[in-house]
């Protein structure tokens, strides 16, 4: 996964985050997603959420829906890990522009 991820406005989107590259310390795993936060990149609209999560021992998974067509927002994880260390990681999630028909 890198940094960021494009999305159309009205689809859902499933997002996995590999914390395993560049993050956990090889002996670590997630033991617990400790939350996201979604703020839009340049003030206002608020229309994009994650509206599920879950992780196994490497990732996090979350689902994203709706969002401002055009609009930019970033998105921040946050798990625990077994090691006892907060992390976060943040990606750019991008709305797709409305495109008139064809």
């Amino acid at each position: 996964m890198t940094g960021y991820v494009l999305k159309r406005a009205g689809d859902p989107l499933r997002v996995a985050l590999d914390w395993r590259r560049g993050y956990l310390r090889p002996d670590e795993r997630v033991a617990s997603p400790e939350g996201c936060d979604v703020h839009p990149a340049r003030g206002g609209d608020m229309s994009l959420a994650v509206t599920t999560t879950d992780h196994d021992d490497d990732r996090t998974r979350l689902t994203l829906e709706g969002g401002r067509a055009g609009g930019v927002y970033m998105l921040t994880n946050r798990i625990r890990t077994t090691g006892g260390r907060a992390l976060c990681r943040t990606i750019v999630v991008r709305i797709a522009p409305d495109t008139p028909p064809g």
